[in-house]
């Protein structure tokens, strides 16, 4: 089966379905609004505007995200940046420093909190991920942008200590811990934008 990006939500096919937890076992596919439209650019749907615009040779071929909040709905912005980046085929390298690093393990994944400022608004943020069929689970959203072959998720190294966070107990779509000079020198400095969340 196969889902598709509509106005940055996960859709399913005729015939596909989420669970009632928002999982979408499936590989999704870009709908018309990121296909290249007339004069070859492709352009991103209202809820992410301003994110990504790519011609049909992809000028923008490296991004770089560093990404310090743990919270769900923090996280939601700069996955879906990586998503939408990756599935058009832009390597997408994203570091998660601070509090963050923590959402690369199982335990850090499963138990992010939406931020305290919304939290009155939390289950109606959630019912519209399901009625968008987004995935809900932020894990899931972490194992579908790897799938696209484009993203690697690193975890800062001295986060990392901070926070207790060995790579033996990173999740498997982690590519590993690193030093944030390297991911600096390495990865932001050599791609065409780097994004800050």
């Amino acid at each position: 089966m196969t889902a598709a990006l509509r106005e940055g939500s996960f859709v399913p096919p005729s015939g596909g379905n989420a669970t009632a937890k928002g999982e979408i076992i499936m590989e999704p596919t870009p709908r018309e609004s990121l296909q290249p439209k007339t004069g070859g650019a492709a352009v991103a749907s209202p809820h992410l505007v301003g994110a990504i615009e790519t011609t049909p040779d992809h000028g923008l071929k490296r991004m770089a995200i560093v990404i310090r909040d743990d919270a769900y709905d923090r996280l939601y912005t700069p996955l879906t940046f990586a998503y939408v980046a990756a599935k058009q085929g832009v390597e997408v390298d994203l570091l998660f420093v601070l509090w963050a690093v923590r959402v690369l393990t199982e335990k850090g994944a499963s138990a992010v909190k939406i931020d305290r400022q919304h939290v009155d608004d939390e289950q109606w943020f959630k019912e519209r991920v399901l009625r968008d069929k987004d995935l809900l689970k932020i894990h899931d959203f972490i194992k579908l942008i790897k799938r696209t072959g484009h993203a690697r998720f690193y975890g800062c190294k001295l986060a990392a200590a901070t926070f207790d966070v060995d790579e033996s107990r990173l999740i498997p779509e982690a590519d590993g811990i690193v030093d944030s000079l390297w991911f600096l020198e390495e990865k932001a400095l050599k791609a065409n934008h780097t994004q800050y969340f």
